[in-house]
């Protein structure tokens, strides 16, 4: 269980940053964002 929950906040902390990076970064980062969301 208490590894289920690590996991679910590290997925959630990618997102969020991911987030930001997508707000400030424009298109120059697509292609990294793309492979993290479908890791």
């Amino acid at each position: 269980m208490a590894q289920r929950l690590r996991r679910a906040m590290a997925i959630f902390a990618i997102h969020a940053s991911w987030l930001v990076l997508r707000e400030r970064g424009g298109t120059a980062m697509r292609g990294k964002e793309g492979a993290l969301v479908n890791a």
